[in-house]
């Protein structure tokens, strides 16, 4: 989704519509190195346990999922990154954006398009970052996959699709309103 409370057509934000975008959604800090370290994830892997806080994301943010929503979009998202994890020693709730990357280029490599790996993929893991950021129990002050976005590569790609099909959206509702306009 883009950011609805950003303008675009402003260029506050530095890059182009998917940077932009992405930046209006990190808020003040746009990369790890500029995360204080009081608040980087690495700091919290004692604290928080992976199972809960994805069962209470699923039962909050997702109660209204369909059965096949949750086992092959969300569901099978959630266990392609725990594997991940799992082989490369990463706390799921706790990555640098570079381990966010990695895991969806090579999610990309078997997909056919970056839609799928934005909607079965980056879509979950977003999400579920997203729901930490603004829950009380949870110390989560960033998205590592939005600042993932900011890389360049799979990540990217994966947004570009949020952000292309919004504003290729928002265009057409103003074309028609230019039209409504010219029929007056």
């Amino acid at each position: 989704m883009i950011n609805p409370h950003y303008d675009h057509d402003s260029a506050y934000h530095s890059g182009d519509a998917v940077e932009q975008d992405v930046k209006a959604w990190l808020g003040i800090w746009k990369s790890l190195d500029e995360v204080p370290h009081l608040h980087r994830l690495s700091r919290f892997t004692d604290i928080i346990d992976v199972e809960d806080s994805w069962d209470e994301f699923v039962s909050d943010y997702g109660a209204d999922w369909s059965e096949h929503t949750l086992r092959y979009a969300y569901g099978k998202g959630w266990r392609e990154w725990l594997a991940f994890c799992d082989e490369r020693s990463i706390h799921p709730a706790c990555p640098v954006p570079e381990e966010v990357e990695e895991h969806l280029a090579l999610q990309r490599a078997g997909m056919s398009t970056n839609q799928t790996l934005h909607d079965t993929r980056f879509r979950p893991l977003f999400y579920w970052w997203e729901w930490m950021r603004y829950h009380v129990d949870y110390p989560v002050k960033y998205n590592p996959a939005l600042m993932a976005v900011l890389l360049g590569g799979a990540a990217y790609g994966a947004w570009q699709t949020r952000v292309s099909d919004r504003l290729w959206k928002r265009e057409l509702r103003e074309q028609e309103k230019e039209l409504e306009a010219d029929d007056k």
